[in-house]
């Protein structure tokens, strides 16, 4: 998700319902990304080093002063952790792993800007017409939805074009 998308769909809320919660007590908040999802992940969470959306880490400990709500901090446990881990982990204390992870590779929302090509792909092999109203408004805008100024138009013809031609 976007820096903006996340901070305004997600981020904000729960900080406002914790601080509803806790008042202006310090709170840690914990986030389950991964840097190895996405090239642009790993660029965003590179603690090595100071940028705008790591302020001041403890690149041990995978902890970032929370830039927006002063005195509380994001911790990243799961940071570095590969799709073995996760399934490790969730398979050592019995969860079910969501169908969607399993199928697709990822259990998000189900159209996003960030998704690579592949998984896109997986998905309009499973549902065919799954993205067709988003497909619908690229046309009517003349605008890309997809990352890297892709219509997911063009990928959804050009995987049946690929499919054709194989056969």
């Amino acid at each position: 998700m976007s820096p903006w998308r996340s901070k305004a769909l997600k981020l904000r809320p729960l900080r406002r319902y914790f601080r509803s919660i806790y008042g202006k007590d310090p709170i840690c908040q914990l986030v389950a990304v991964r840097k190895n999802e996405s090239a642009r992940r790993k660029k965003i969470y590179d603690f090595s080093k100071e940028h705008k959306y790591n302020p001041i880490s403890n690149p041990e400990y995978f902890l970032v002063r929370d830039s927006e709500y002063g005195g509380s901090y994001k911790a990243f446990p799961i940071i570095n952790w590969s799709d073995d881990d996760v399934k490790t982990f969730l398979h050592e204390r019995g969860f079910q792993i969501m169908k969607q992870y399993e199928d697709f590779g990822v259990s998000g929302c189900y159209w996003c800007p960030f998704y690579q090509r592949g998984i896109y792909e997986r998905i309009l092999r499973v549902y065919p017409d799954i993205y067709d109203e988003i497909i619908a408004l690229e046309e009517e805008l003349g605008k890309p939805s997809v990352s890297g100024k892709k219509f997911l138009g063009d990928i959804k013809a050009n995987m049946y074009t690929t499919q054709w031609l194989e056969k």
